[in-house]
């Protein structure tokens, strides 16, 4: 296995060292050579010759190394990550400062309450006695009870 391993590295060895010597003359060259380090992927499997590619990559020339990036990429694409809409939903999460609005301030007792433009939660940001700001977050019946304390409206989900 390993001097399969080794014949195989001696292989690909010297098409990098092809496409080196091409790589600003030919063209079809350097494509010629890439279609035959493809080609052995097909035998020995494309993690393998990916893997390979990795470890000669950053002993190359820049113009070298993105010419294997391109082989490594067509033989073992990178995963797409998806990113839904769902994955950022407030509720599971802290509120940001862009979701919050002022909706009561007390300057004698250093408190703000903020509302949620997202959801039914409230913050309450006041500072305590050594001088720290502390926020506390509300939600549920909590929120409902502050909100009818300070005169404001229950909270109705936007349209």
């Amino acid at each position: 296995m390993s001097s399969e391993l080794s014949k195989l590295e001696i292989i690909i060895d010297s098409c990098i060292k092809k496409i080196r010597v091409q790589i600003d003359r030919d063209d079809d060259l350097v494509e010629e050579e890439k279609d035959k380090i493809l080609n052995l992927a097909q035998e020995h499997g494309k993690k393998e010759i990916a893997q390979i590619l990795e470890i000669r990559k950053p002993k190359e020339l820049l113009p070298v190394q993105w010419e294997l990036e391109e082989l490594i990429e067509q033989l073992d694409p990178p995963k797409k990550v998806d990113i839904d809409e769902d994955d950022d939903d407030p509720s599971k999460r802290r509120l940001r400062t862009s979701e919050l609005e002022v909706v009561y301030t007390n300057p004698q007792a250093q408190m703000q309450i903020l509302a949620s433009k997202v959801d039914d939660r409230l913050v309450i940001v006041r500072m305590d006695p050594y001088g720290q700001i502390m926020q506390q977050e509300l939600g549920g019946q909590e929120a409902a009870r502050v909100r009818q304390q300070i005169g404001l409206p229950p909270y109705s989900p936007p349209q």
